[in-house]
């Protein structure tokens, strides 16, 4: 244990039972480790995955054998799809104990299969000098796979024999030191950089997007700017790609609410690029997937550390390296050689799309609604009630494509998280749990009704936060985004449309109460900004049951669409 602590990991989250006993004892006795108790597995592991979110490097999970490790595996699937650092410790039974009908034992080696970037079967311990080197060995090259390209969880299983308590026997020492590993950054090729700039320089329309990324992606975000600047390009950028807020905020063509743009065909031809600079993951935006799947003969070049982002296989060049150093390089190289000479009525229809998407927003989050409060009102009341430096955490579905598609760059620090690996609504209140457990700037959490529900007992891993977390849960009465979907649309199917949006009709206060938590129920927008403008100074963990009207985010959504269509077409 010591030697994961001297690799890097800090943080440890336990999940009770008898057979990890000594593991629990020995990350206790380390100094520099944090205890976290989750008592879910399932609710631990994302626990722990929004930990390693905010700090980049891995939490340690502790379980017992048995069935306790499978409940990981949303959470291990989640790291891999989005290269998150995760470690996970199963606490296993000896050899003779497995195919003998022992209780609370399964076969756990390679639990997690090719989700796992790395298996270690650590086997039972053995008292002697070597084999303790050889584990402080295993801990640090582990630590460091987490970390390496592509990031992931490695899972060790760690075999115990009773008893599980210390010994009163002496214990063999070995040196108090573990192997130190270095992962490099990747040296840019100047090739390719080179052949980057002859592209812009034939581009008429160029653009350049990104998608949900790590905190990390912050550090190029003036780089990103700057090369808008500097070619012209639009800039559409997903607001989970840590680029839409901070310093660098104003510097670009930004086209921030560019779903309602591409989200008709008239915008879609208005604003048709002849060059696409893809940086990472592709943007969230069904409308971006719409312009790219429909302008195959578009130049596409994709631009990421690892993997193949590209889901509509319109890529024609895949560059794999360091995003930030490559931009760098190709920022420096645009500078010193090239001028703009793009498409000027194209820049001037940019432009134009960017000033009256921000008017047709801001009419429609004030919209006064009859039929009560609207759910993109109280996204965007949600959002700029944030201070400067806060953890914005946006749940799957209809929230994250409302924070995308209404919220406008600004100079506030936010950080912004997303579970974009798996898309998934698993674990998204115990993930905000732990931003929120190693962060002392307020943290928001915007989710579904339905998405609630699904973690309900993530709850629990709130209640030993010292820090402000506001959980925000949209109920609009089921799941809402199916309203937006193919299956909506034809009449005959009308009837089933409950067996997709599964209203529940829950009293959330009841669930605020089983944990202690401080609950307000809003229904207006005027409520929800005096009730955020209380809680968010005062810290704690709340939950807000912002009550909206339950068709309002199809019918603003469309209202948004059509009049960003519209106005388009006269110009």
């Amino acid at each position: 244990m010591r030697g994961l602590a001297e690799a890097g990991v800090r943080d440890v989250v336990i999940s009770p039972g008898s057979r990890s006993t000594p593991f629990v004892l020995a990350a206790a006795s380390v100094e520099s480790m944090r205890e976290h108790v989750v008592v879910d597995e399932r609710s631990a592991a994302f626990f722990a995955l929004g930990q390693a979110r905010l700090t980049g490097r891995p939490s340690l999970l502790i379980c017992t054998s048995g069935t306790a490790a499978a409940h990981y595996y949303p959470a291990v699937i989640e790291a891999a799809q989005d290269c998150i650092p995760l470690l996970v410790l199963s606490a296993d039974r000896p050899t003779d104990l497995h195919g003998c009908a022992a209780p609370q034992t399964v076969d756990q080696l390679k639990l997690y299969g090719a989700y796992a970037k790395r298996f270690v079967e650590i086997g039972e311990a053995r008292d002697d000098a070597r084999a303790l080197r050889a584990l402080r060995r295993e801990a640090a090259s582990a630590v460091a796979s987490t970390l390496g390209p592509g990031g992931g969880c490695v899972h060790l299983n760690a075999r115990a024999r009773k008893p599980l308590e210390p010994s009163a026997g002496e214990v063999t020492k070995v040196a108090g030191w573990s192997p130190r590993l270095s992962v490099g950054r990747s040296v840019v090729d100047a090739d390719v950089v080179r052949e980057l700039v002859g592209v812009f320089q034939e581009a008429r329309r160029p653009m350049i997007v990104a998608g949900p990324a790590a905190l990390a992606a912050g550090e190029y975000a003036e780089v990103v700017g700057e090369l808008s600047e500097l070619t012209g390009a639009g800039l559409l950028v997903d607001a989970t790609s840590q680029i839409r807020f901070g310093a660098a905020w104003d510097r670009g063509l930004r086209l921030d609410h560019f779903d309602l743009v591409l989200g008709s065909a008239v915008g879609r031809e208005e604003l048709r690029p002849d060059l696409i600079l893809q940086v990472g993951r592709p943007p969230t935006s069904s409308a971006w997937l719409r312009l790219v799947a429909q302008a195959p003969d578009v130049r596409h070049i994709v631009l990421a550390a690892g993997g193949w982002p590209d889901a509509e296989s319109t890529a024609r060049w895949v560059i794999r390296a360091d995003v930030g150093l490559t931009l760098t390089a190709l920022r420096d190289a645009i500078a010193g050689e090239m001028e703009i000479a793009g498409d000027e009525r194209w820049r001037k229809r940019l432009q134009g799309a960017i000033e009256l998407t921000r008017v047709a927003v801001m009419d429609e989050v004030c919209r006064d609604d009859a039929a009560g409060m609207s759910e993109l009102a109280a996204v965007h009341v949600a959002v700029e009630s944030l201070p400067d430096g806060a953890n914005l955490i946006v749940g799957n579905s209809l929230p994250i494509r409302h924070v995308d598609a209404l919220v406008p760059a600004d100079a506030r620090s936010l950080k912004v998280f997303s579970q974009r690996g798996a898309n998934g609504i698993d674990g998204l209140v115990s993930g905000a749990a732990g931003v929120a457990s190693l962060s002392s700037a307020p943290s928001m959490l915007i989710l579904g009704d339905i998405s609630l529900l699904h973690d309900i007992g993530g709850l629990a891993a709130t209640r030993s936060l010292s820090g402000a977390l506001i959980i925000i849960a949209l109920n609009n009465g089921g799941g809402r985004i199916f309203e937006q979907l193919p299956v909506a649309s034809r009449p005959e199917l009308a009837g089933a449309m409950p067996l997709f949006t599964t209203p529940q009709e829950c009293d959330f206060s009841g669930a605020a109460a089983l944990y202690g938590l401080p609950f307000h129920r809003v229904t207006s927008a005027g409520q929800l900004r005096d009730t955020l403008d209380e809680v968010i100074p005062g810290g704690g963990v709340h939950l807000l049951e912002v009550v909206v009207s339950p068709g309002s985010a199809r019918e603003g959504t469309a209202r948004l669409v059509d009049r960003v269509a519209a106005e388009l077409s006269r110009r």
